[in-house]
């Protein structure tokens, strides 16, 4: 089949799976959405800084080649130009566990039910085991209590899809690089590794 990458305008994804080194965990934290102010002789007040919690992720990068640091840094350098631009990413871990077989042209897609909080934003990945990547936008949700399973509401499928296709379903963000420098650590002449952050940031609207 073929890749059916749909609903992310013109921001590109970034899927690399080729340079994260899973043997670490990523790291994972959250920016500041409320701050607390005190003046001498008032009360303390909280100050809603974002209805978000914009998420921020850190992981090592393994880089076995040349022409692994070259595809790095052309996506860090050229494409991202470190903090300036904006890209799909992954997020490090599960989104949803695949419920039911997904039909061609199908239009929904069932999942377990996991306590989703749909919010009108989300897009997902789903990465086959042939190497086959789609994504796509929620545009609404239907729980059903009883079989404990949540219909997602998409864009028309292109392919069918059996549970055991799946080897990865995970939400997508949109990050920017939180980084302005890249330093690789080399351990040979070839290979080198090094430390990436990046920030969603909360413009899924503008997307």
């Amino acid at each position: 089949m073929a890749d059916s990458l749909l609903d992310l305008g013109t921001t590109p994804i970034w899927i690399p799976d080729r340079f994260i080194n899973w043997r670490e965990d990523p790291g994972l934290d959250f920016g500041l959405a409320r701050q607390v102010v005190e003046f001498p002789g008032t009360p303390q007040d909280i100050i809603q800084l974002s209805e978000e919690t914009p998420k921020t992720w850190s992981f090592r990068v393994l880089v076995e080649d040349k022409q692994q640091e070259y595809e790095l840094l052309e996506k860090f350098v050229t494409e991202c130009k470190a903090r300036t631009k904006r890209f799909w990413f992954p997020m490090p871990s599960v989104a949803f566990e695949l419920a039911e077989f997904i039909p061609n042209a199908s239009v929904k897609v069932t999942v377990s039910e996991n306590n989703f909080e749909y919010r009108g934003f989300e897009r997902f990945l789903i990465v086959l085991w042939n190497g086959d990547k789609i994504t796509r936008k929620i545009t609404a949700i239907e729980r059903f209590p009883t079989t404990k399973t949540i219909d997602l509401t998409i864009a028309a499928m292109t392919q069918e899809i059996q549970i055991d296709d799946v080897e990865m379903f995970v939400f997508l963000a949109l990050c920017r690089f939180d980084q302005d420098t890249i330093k690789l650590d080399c351990d040979t002449s070839y290979i080198s590794d090094t430390t990436i952050k990046m920030q969603e940031v909360m413009e899924y609207s503008q997307v």
